[in-house]
This record gives structure tokens, C-alpha cells and sequence, in this order.
């Protein structure tokens, strides 16, 4: 997220947790992709999933 409080994250966040019983955000977001191979995030993500995950760090 970009162009927001800290606070539009944390209710984000918690609108996820609260919320994944209902929707398969699991389901629709990539594996996490290492900070230092952001730009396969920018290429188009595989069928099925709408957004790609970026984690500065990925535990493997």
C-alpha cells in the first residue's frame, strides 16, 4: 500500500483477519516474492491470482 496512513494499514489488516472465513484471500495472492526480485511483483501474475505478495525478507 502507498498514499496511506498507517492506520488505513492496520484496518486493512484486521479486515483481512476478520474476514477470512468468507473470502480466500489466500486464494487470490501469490507466495511472498523477496524485496530483492520485486520485479517479478510487476510482471503480470500467474491465472487465478490477483496480486503478488512482496516480503522484505521470505522464510523458506
Amino acid at each position: 500500500m502507498h498514499n496511506y496512513e498507517p492506520r488505513h494499514l492496520h484496518r486493512a489488516v484486521d479486515f483481512l483477519r476478520r474476514t477470512l472465513d468468507r473470502h480466500p484471500w489466500q486464494d487470490v495472492v501469490g507466495a511472498p516474492i523477496p524485496l530483492a526480485e520485486l520485479d517479478r511483483a510487476l510482471r503480470k501474475p500467474p491465472a487465478g491470482t490477483l496480486r503478488a505478495a512482496v516480503a522484505p525478507t521470505v522464510r523458506r
